[in-house]
């Protein structure tokens, strides 16, 4: 059981390709999958450690077009989409995942939700400043921006459990960078990078009515 507990903590590490594999650099593949390996944690988890490994394959795919230097034309942009689809096309087959993305039980890797309203832009909440809900810790700036959540924190939470509106708009699950973020009818969308951003905002109101109708069908942890 103690060896589990230390797993389990080990798991909830970082979970993205390092941003250096996703810049455009052109160490080639090989490099970026030994990176990946390096940031890897004792994995424990099956759960996290498919988000680990999906979110990384997305990131890829979505980097695919920088890293071959296409703009994203339309036609690019469906070669993207294609590649996405190849990548991580059997997500939704995986076993349920937890309702609510977290790192370290960090909502949003520990930026204010309330802030995105506010100062529109990210910024890093304080230990001192949070509060729990639907189990995860959220952290804010001030304990203005904390007692303005914690009275109507669905105002303020991100769509679709934090995890990324591009990703759940292709019936995908894929983590999230929190300074790619956008505010669409007084909601905070989130996406997986700037790639998934950029094709993400191609068509807002059609990706957020897929998005919507399937984050309600993606399987969640404790859901009878």
């Amino acid at each position: 059981m103690e060896e589990e507990d230390v797993c389990k903590r080990k798991l909830l590490g970082s979970r993205l390709l390092p941003r250096s594999c996703t810049a455009g650099h052109s160490a080639g593949r090989r490099a970026c999958l030994d990176a990946f390996d390096r940031r890897l944690p004792v994995l424990g988890d099956v759960s996290a450690l498919r988000l680990v490994q999906k979110s990384f394959l997305f990131e890829l795919a979505t980097a695919g077009a920088v890293m071959i230097g296409f703009p994203l034309t339309p036609f690019r942009q469906i070669f993207a989409i294609c590649l996405l689809s190849l990548f991580v096309g059997t997500a939704l087959a995986d076993p349920p995942i937890e309702a609510v993305n977290t790192e370290h039980g960090l909502a949003i890797k520990g930026y204010d939700p309330v802030s995105y309203f506010t100062t529109g832009k990210p910024t890093l909440g304080l230990a001192q400043f949070s509060t729990t809900y639907k189990g995860a810790t959220y952290r804010f700036v001030s304990a203005e921006n904390r007692d303005r959540f914690i009275a109507a924190p669905e105002k303020f939470v991100p769509q679709y459990g934090g995890y990324c509106a591009y990703a759940i708009s292709l019936n995908k699950i894929a983590d999230i960078e929190p300074d790619k973020w956008a505010i669409v009818d007084n909601k905070l969308y989130l996406n997986n990078g700037f790639i998934a951003q950029t094709l993400w905002s191609f068509d807002k109101p059609g990706n957020i009515v897929k998005g919507d109708r399937n984050w309600p069908l993606v399987p969640k942890l404790g859901n009878p």
